[in-house]
């Protein structure tokens, strides 16, 4: 018995590869940049529409994110980020796990938002994250003529998604504690291991980057 059937594996790969380009993306952003570090976005409004492209996923998609940054006593930075994410339409799934801001974060969960919570945990139509997080610098110096720097920073996350059929209401949020050690060689390398306790349970990632920036 033939596993396609009258067609060929060509026809099969022909058909799929249709149904994969069908799906197109077209936006706009907005980002405001504060700060004298150039490329730090502290806000912006971000979207994302596929309605007028004849994507096969009719939709549209509003990203509302800000950020806030302050140091005090020499070693410590008081770092906030608040993101809402709303989509209307009929989007892919995958679409509803995203928040579509200056670069896609996963959420709500895993280690870029909620973190102790396992990635994809909370996904719908509305997102809400307000994320703070106080980075406190314990070592900053060089070690065989490289610089290296340590930070701790505990963080507490807040979150919730509803559905388009539920009215928003304040209860029922998300929350998480825990705290990030990141490793900076040489300003350009960045690792960290989060470790984070949410309702869920704890959990332990390891990710490159800032956490926001």
């Amino acid at each position: 018995r033939r596993p396609f059937g009258d067609r060929s594996l060509c026809d099969i790969l022909k058909v799929e590869s249709q149904r994969v380009f069908a799906f197109v993306r077209g936006g706009a952003d907005l980002d405001v940049e504060l700060r004298d570090a150039y490329g730090v976005v502290l806000a912006g409004i971000y979207t994302d529409h596929t309605d007028f492209i004849g994507s096969n996923y009719q939709y549209k998609n509003l990203d509302l994110t800000f950020m806030w940054f302050t140091s005090f006593w020499r070693y410590f930075t008081l770092g906030h980020r608040i993101m809402i994410d709303q989509i209307w339409g009929n989007p892919p799934f995958f679409a509803l796990a995203e928040f579509r801001s200056y670069e896609n974060y996963e959420g709500l969960g895993g280690s870029d938002t909620l973190r102790g919570a396992p990635t994809f945990r909370f996904i719908d139509n509305l997102k809400f994250i307000n994320q703070i997080e106080i980075r406190t610098r314990l070592s900053n110096g060089t070690v065989f003529g490289q610089h290296l720097e340590i930070n701790v920073n505990p963080f507490w996350d807040l979150g919730r998604v509803w559905d388009r059929k539920k009215r928003v209401t304040f209860d029922g949020f998300h929350d998480s504690f825990g705290s990030e050690f990141r490793f900076t060689w040489n300003a350009n390398f960045i690792t960290a291991v989060t470790v984070g306790v949410s309702h869920d349970g704890t959990s332990t990632n390891l990710s490159f980057g800032e956490s926001f920036k």
